[in-house]
C-alpha cells in the first residue's frame, strides 16, 4: 500500500500555454457559472489540500483572478513557458514538489471531483506502480497521480524531453472509469461549447450514463 491520505495529495494545474488555436486566454472563458480555471481548481480542491497552479502566457491576468478568488491557491510562473512548451511547465510547477501529486491540464474543466477521489483510493490502496492514470475505453486522460519517485526523474529529464518519454519508464497503474470528460480539452471555441453543452446536459439529466 502506498504511503498518504487525501489530505496528502497535492495538484498541479497547467496554465501556462497561449491558447492560440483558441485564439486568446480559454482558461478565462466562461464555465459552469464560473470560469475554465474555476472548474479545474474545485475538482482538484475536491481531494487536495495544496493546490499550485503555473501560468506562463497569461501570467498576470490570471494572478489578478487566482488572488482575487483563492488566496490559498499557490502561483509559480514559468517564465520559458514559450520555448520549453507544455513540460517546461510541468518540471516549474513541480519544482519542489513530493508527490503524490495530480497533474491536470486547467483546460479540462470537465472531469468531475469524482474522478479524483477514484485515483486518489487507487493510490492509497494500491502498490507496485509509480503513478495512476485514469483510463476511458483504452485511451488515458487526466488528472494523473504521480509518486514522489516519478518527480526528481521529471525534474532532471533533459529539457528537450516530454512527459509521456519520463513517464514511459515507469510502471502505470490505469484505473477505468466510465466518463469521457477526462479526454475532452479546450483548444477552440467549439470545443468550449460542445463541453458547456454536456455539462449543462449532465446537470438535467444526472442519472444519464456517458
Amino acid at each position: 500500500m502506498n504511503e498518504g491520505s487525501h489530505s496528502h495529495f497535492s495538484a498541479l494545474i497547467l496554465a501556462g500555454g497561449q491558447g492560440l488555436r483558441a485564439g486568446g486566454n480559454k482558461l478565462m472563458w466562461p464555465f459552469d457559472n464560473a470560469l475554465v480555471i474555476d472548474a479545474s481548481i474545485k475538482a482538484a480542491r475536491s481531494v487536495c489540500r495544496h493546490v499550485r497552479v503555473v501560468v506562463g502566457a497569461y501570467a498576470q491576468e490570471l494572478r489578478r483572478h487566482l488572488h482575487d478568488r483563492y488566496p490559498q491557491v499557490e502561483v509559480v510562473e514559468n517564465e520559458n513557458w514559450q520555448a520549453g512548451g507544455m513540460f517546461s511547465s510541468v518540471r516549474c510547477g513541480l519544482d519542489g514538489m513530493r508527490g503524490p501529486v495530480f497533474v491536470h491540464p486547467g483546460d479540462l474543466p470537465g472531469v468531475p471531483s469524482w474522478i479524483y477521489q477514484t485515483l486518489a483510493v487507487a493510490w492509497v490502496t494500491g502498490n507496485g506502480f509509480d503513478f495512476v492514470k485514469p483510463v476511458y475505453l483504452g485511451r488515458g486522460g487526466h488528472p494523473i497521480v504521480l509518486g514522489p519517485q516519478v518527480i526528481p526523474a521529471i525534474l532532471h529529464a533533459p529539457e528537450e524531453s516530454d512527459l509521456r518519454t519520463v513517464l514511459s519508464r515507469f510502471d502505470v497503474l490505469k484505473v477505468p472509469v466510465n466518463d469521457n470528460l477526462i479526454l475532452r480539452d479546450i483548444d477552440t471555441k467549439t470545443h468550449h461549447e460542445s463541453l458547456v453543452s454536456i455539462v449543462s446536459q449532465r446537470k438535467r439529466q444526472p442519472l444519464v450514463s456517458y
